[in-house]
């Protein structure tokens, strides 16, 4: 079978329903590779609330080429919360068994049922998405881990800006910067210009920063306004909270509430970038008024702004 899937949703895995089976608690496995980590609070309220009438029915593989183990593709937090709530291996609970060809399959399978609960996050879909071979995901992990950042498997809570040398969740600002160009250079870019001047900021959005960074440099390269020996520059002498602090002093609009380009955060950002960036260059490769409206444009745009007016 291929080991690139497009479209999840459209992938059909069985043409039965599987078999019902009770199945021994201490026979069932877990692929890490896909499944969304322990959530020990998520266990310990089902722990402590366990009504079987309520319980449901877990949904298993058996992997058929992997000496038919029984691997839980939906259901892994209630199983954990039997054994807290000191069941026994033996302990047997209501299955559906079915016979996918693949992890691959099982990873589909578990995506489909949690979008359709619409309870997975972006960072939860996107390990399943390693498992596939989807391209910009493959190659997303590929440029966060070349430029010396991590994408944890689960996001714990505490603020990223934080701890922004080697963790990144905002996994649907970094899908959108690497489609942007060339396999991902874009985003190659921005995060080693964020690692190299800013590893240690706080109080700042990621994804905002990271969506922000990508389009100044998307609107304005290949021009005459920019200069990527200024950019170091700049960078390394400001901080990302300067820039949001001067943005909400000057336009009254906090980016906190702005995530990653919804809304314009990210354009936001670049926009009071400038500010900063305009220092120290002539005024003939000042950004304007003029050019701070292409921060907006659509990248057809964008494209035909460039051409007509800018040098190459």
């Amino acid at each position: 079978m291929t080991t690139t899937i497009k479209k999840q949703n459209d992938y059909i895995l069985s043409g039965d329903f599987g078999d019902i089976r009770w199945l021994s608690i201490g026979d069932l496995k877990v692929d890490e590779s896909y499944q969304r980590l322990i959530t020990p609070a998520h266990v310990k309220d089902i722990s402590e609330n366990i009504d079987l009438a309520a319980f449901g029915v877990l949904i298993i593989n058996r992997r058929t080429w992997d000496n038919n183990d029984l691997y839980v593709v939906d259901g892994f937090h209630r199983v954990q919360a039997l054994f807290k709530a000191g069941k026994s291996s033996e302990f047997a609970v209501p299955c559906i068994v079915l016979e996918l060809k693949s992890a691959i399959e099982e990873s589909i399978l578990f995506t489909k049922l949690n979008v359709k609960k619409r309870n997975l996050t972006a960072l939860e879909r996107f390990w399943p998405r390693i498992l596939q071979k989807v391209p910009v995901s493959t190659g997303v992990l590929r440029v966060t881990q070349e430029t010396d950042f991590e994408i944890p498997k689960q996001y714990l809570g505490k603020a990223i800006s934080d701890t922004l040398t080697n963790r990144l969740v905002c996994i649907e600002t970094l899908e959108k910067v690497y489609i942007i160009k060339d396999n991902g250079r874009l985003l190659e870019e921005v995060l080693s210009l964020i690692y190299n001047h800013w590893g240690n900021m706080k109080g700042n959005s990621t994804a905002n920063l990271i969506s922000g960074l990508a389009r100044f440099i998307n609107v304005y390269e290949n021009t005459k306004f920019l200069s990527m020996d200024h950019l170091n520059k700049v960078m390394s002498k400001i901080t990302p909270k300067e820039i949001v602090t001067y943005g909400k002093k000057t336009t009254g609009i906090s980016l906190t509430a702005l995530a990653g380009g919804k809304r314009g955060g990210g354009q936001l950002w670049a926009y009071f970038f400038i500010h900063f960036y305009n220092n120290g260059v002539g005024n003939d490769r000042k950004i304007g008024k003029e050019e701070i409206t292409w921060l907006s444009l659509s990248k057809t745009a964008l494209k035909d702004v460039k051409k007509r007016h800018l040098n190459s």
